[in-house]
């Protein structure tokens, strides 16, 4: 009796010590601020996957490419324009032949207040819109797609005054959920199901080509390809239709 309870003890130790196995490794990927709800999601279910844990910093693509170059100790960046990875690659810190592009980036008009608005653009030049968000174009790919939209529909030098200028797309984004801007041009991987929006046609502005690549001092070079390896997967694309990040448009 003493022996079968001793190994049914043991039984119940092993069973338990491998359902908290910690992750063998971890991965510190650089990210673009619109990829935080996805990436978060993303990440949980790579990491039960692979047992490799991944640990994300998020800020704008032009933010963490100086951040890259300053020598932060990144593994992957994943950046929401490929200009920046290809950038990095010429100057030596990414590796070129482990750029490719796993999503598309899309605006979208969000507007808590305008429930009915659905593509009268006009509605920017309102006297109740009194603020205006988008992203610093100047860091943020997001921003200068908005930038590219406003001028595209004759609007940009009409709303101009009104602009505020988020550090980076979850940043602008935040400016309108919380009241402080009237309306926002932002990522539509960032809008919950409770979110008022419009779609933007992407006639409007240059792709926004979501890509990622290895930095060339990460001493996690296998488990970074892996990582980008999985974004391609049909289980990440599924995931990142939900957020409307998928390559192709959705209808």
């Amino acid at each position: 009796m003493i022996n079968r309870l001793t190994v049914l003890l043991m039984c119940i130790i092993f069973l338990t010590a491998c359902q908290t196995e910690k992750p063998s490794k971890t991965l510190t990927v650089a990210a673009a601020s619109s990829l935080n709800n996805a990436f978060n999601e993303l990440g949980q279910v790579f990491e039960e996957k692979s047992n490799i844990s991944v640990q994300f910093s998020y800020a704008s693509s032009g933010q963490l490419t100086q951040q890259i170059k300053q020598g932060a100790p990144f593994d992957v960046f994943a950046s929401a324009e490929i200009y920046y990875l290809e950038d990095l690659a010429k100057a030596g810190f990414v590796e070129q032949n482990t750029i490719s592009t796993f999503g598309k980036g899309r605006l979208i008009l969000y507007h808590p207040d305008h429930p009915n608005l659905i593509d009268d653009f006009n509605v920017l030049l309102d006297n109740d819109v009194h603020h205006i968000a988008i992203a610093n174009p100047e860091f943020a790919p997001y921003g200068k797609a908005a930038t590219e939209f406003l001028k595209e529909i004759k609007l940009y030098e009409q709303v101009q005054e009104k602009v505020v200028w988020g550090e980076n797309i979850r940043q602008t984004y935040q400016y309108v959920k919380t009241g402080n801007a009237s309306i926002g041009i932002v990522a539509s991987s960032l809008i919950t199901r409770k979110d008022h929006y419009s779609k933007i046609d992407s006639k409007f502005y240059n792709p926004i080509e979501q890509s990622i690549g290895v930095i060339s001092s990460s001493p996690n070079k296998e488990e970074a390809r892996e990582w980008i390896n999985f974004l391609n997967s049909k289980q990440a694309q599924d995931i990142l239709v939900k957020y409307r990040l998928a390559l192709k448009e959705e209808s």
